[in-house]
């Protein structure tokens, strides 16, 4: 078996569940001191001068509390493709039903042969959906929320421009603070589309 001796203090780990608990974080109820928070972090970077530009597409893990010297070090990849390659969902979509079913056994703290994960017991919860707008778009298939469009979050109602709901509004009593969502699961529903 494979160990990279990451650690963080089970104290940090059960004040993190602690915190999220006190603000009435939904994901906060299934964690303790033996479930590390996780991170899936997706970027894309070119890696040539082009033309034409070519780019690649990798998707990370990171310990959320682990802290190395180098950021480097935080984060594993799990899988890089060029993207030119990608065609979307169909690409994508098995990629992230493989990376549900792994992080449920990881959850669990087994490998799916039933084998324990960790010598301490420790399992892993993902709390963190991390990447830059071009990924969340492309991941949640945003096809009109983003900086460049009338409807600039995905979590609420604010708009770049118009009467209401102005982003720039700042102030106490703005008016797209009142559409925030609070719920992943009502934001799910309302926002996401539901289809394959």
């Amino acid at each position: 078996m494979y160990s990279i001796g990451a650690r963080t203090p089970k104290s940090h780990i059960q004040m993190y569940w602690d915190w999220g608990r006190r603000f009435n974080c939904g994901w906060a109820r299934l964690g303790d001191a033996s479930v590390v928070p996780v991170g899936i972090y997706g970027d894309e970077a070119k890696y040539n001068d082009g033309p034409p530009q070519e780019k690649i597409l990798g998707i990370y893990i990171n310990f959320v509390l682990f802290r190395p010297a180098s950021i480097r070090h935080s984060r594993f990849l799990i899988f890089s493709m060029r993207s030119c390659f990608n065609l979307g969902p169909a690409t994508m979509y098995p990629l992230m039903w493989k990376l549900v079913e792994s992080m449920h056994f990881a959850y669990l703290g087994k490998f799916p042969n039933g084998e324990k994960l960790c010598d301490d017991g420790s399992r892993f919860l993902v709390t963190e959906l991390r990447g830059d707008l071009v990924w969340h778009k492309f991941c949640w298939q945003f096809d009109t929320r983003g900086w460049q469009s009338l409807n600039v979050c995905f979590f609420c109602n604010a708009k770049s421009k118009g009467a209401t709901d102005l982003y720039s509004d700042l102030g106490t009593n703005a008016s797209w603070t009142n559409t925030e969502f609070k719920d992943v699961w009502d934001w799910v529903d309302k926002v996401l589309p539901h289809r394959l």
